[in-house]
């Protein structure tokens, strides 16, 4: 059954082209609840996300049968890596759980992007922002663009190879934003024609004089840093952000709001203004490969003259 299912997905994939764009994306999402797994082509390797709980019995083979129907579906895979997020209170944090330093380029609409698959729960690539670093690419030529919560910059380096002027990339992490100058590197991006800002957005955002064309604002769900002296939560916070961003818009700016909380609701603050115009684009951001419709929600702002 799962193999089945598997080559079903792939056949459908190709007719969509999604396997000639990219050699990161998913194959099997959540598809048949007795394999609660998802599972991630990067080149020549496969990254498979558990999402057993305490409902489904571990010692059940359908892990085995997963595993079993992979490796006779590509033959010629070199790793697999097995990874689980676990349920857990919203203030623990997740910590890096191995150090076999698993790391490749991998090629996306021609952009090499720089993935962790073994140490992380997250590879450095969200595959499911596939289409926004498309659109992003597509808008940016001779503009001026800022990144929030950028995480390894895979956005910012769309945009600049698309030919942006100025990238801002800003993010909590330096470690995260240093990943994001080696995927520059990797595409012969000058470093000296863009900014890396290691801060808390929401401190970083009110100190913003400069006016860009395109925002880029990508938030996680929920934040508690060491570095940031509050927690950030998007369903309070996102109002702030999203008012702090139209004010640095130019005329005719773009504004992209995205965020993965399942039940996120815009506020309705947002509706109906004169000042920009307003449209959810969650259907359309969705890429093809994910059976999960509701992954994330992004939202277009368009500032008016």
């Amino acid at each position: 059954m799962i193999e089945n299912r598997i080559r079903k997905n792939i056949k459908r994939l190709k007719s969509r082209g999604v396997q000639s764009s990219t050699e990161a994306y998913r194959i099997y999402d959540l598809d048949i609840p007795e394999y609660p797994f998802m599972a991630d082509i990067y080149a020549s390797n496969i990254v498979i996300h558990d999402r057993r709980n305490d409902k489904i019995d571990e010692n059940k083979t359908n892990l085995d049968e997963l595993l079993e129907a992979l490796k006779k579906i590509f033959p010629d895979i070199e790793n697999i890596y097995l990874k689980r997020r676990k349920n857990q209170d919203r203030f623990q944090k997740y910590a890096k759980f191995s150090s076999r330093n698993k790391e490749l380029f991998i090629t996306e609409q021609d952009i090499q992007f720089k993935v962790n698959l073994s140490d992380y729960i997250d590879t450095g690539l969200f595959l499911d922002h596939r289409p926004l670093r498309k659109w992003v690419k597509k808008e940016t030529n001779d503009k001026r663009v800022l990144n929030l919560f950028s995480y390894t910059c895979s956005i910012s380096t769309a945009a600049a190879v698309g030919g942006a002027t100025e990238v801002t990339s800003i993010d909590l992490s330096q470690k995260y934003l240093d990943w994001g100058k080696e995927n520059f590197i990797q595409n012969n991006i000058p470093l000296d024609q863009h900014k890396f800002i290691a801060m808390d957005i929401l401190d970083a955002l009110p100190e913003i004089t400069e006016v860009y064309d395109l925002i880029i604002c990508d938030p996680p769900t929920f934040s508690n840093s060491k570095k940031m002296d509050n927690y950030f939560d998007v369903q309070k916070d996102h109002i702030f952000l999203i008012n702090e961003c139209l004010k640095k818009l130019s005329p005719n700016g773009k504004l992209y709001f995205s965020c993965n909380k399942r039940d996120f609701k815009l506020d309705d603050c947002f509706l109906n203004q004169d000042s920009y115009q307003l449209l959810n684009l969650t259907e359309k951001s969705i890429p093809a490969d994910f059976n999960n419709k509701k992954i994330h929600q992004c939202y277009l702002f368009q500032k008016n003259k």
